[in-house]
């Protein structure tokens, strides 16, 4: 592991094409850049914004496919999650807080 960068894949683009093959472009954090891979043909950008924008504009014009669904991870609902509990305690200490003083 050393030398390598830690990501995190925060999102799939799944597709199919005319032929019926299944597409799939992965989106995963590193850092402050956001990394699009496409797992049918290897291809892979670097974004800094608009990584949605860049999956499908791949999977149309390499791959022809029409509509492509928008697949979330179990990491992004755990974190989703998370940031829900931390919001819901931080408004709970408020109202005791408020309520007691």
């Amino acid at each position: 592991m050393v030398g390598e960068r830690m990501s995190d894949t925060v999102g799939r683009f799944v597709g199919r094409g005319p032929d019926g093959r299944e597409h799939v472009v992965r989106v995963e954090v590193r850092g402050r850049a956001q990394l699009v891979a496409c797992e049918t043909c290897g291809w892979r950008s670097n974004t800094p914004l608009a990584p949605r924008r860049v999956a499908l504009r791949h999977l149309s014009g390499s791959h022809a496919v029409a509509s492509a669904e928008r697949e979330r991870t179990p990491a992004f609902w755990f974190r989703t999650g998370l940031s829900a509990l931390l919001v819901a305690a931080i408004l709970l200490f408020a109202a005791v807080r408020g309520a007691g003083g």
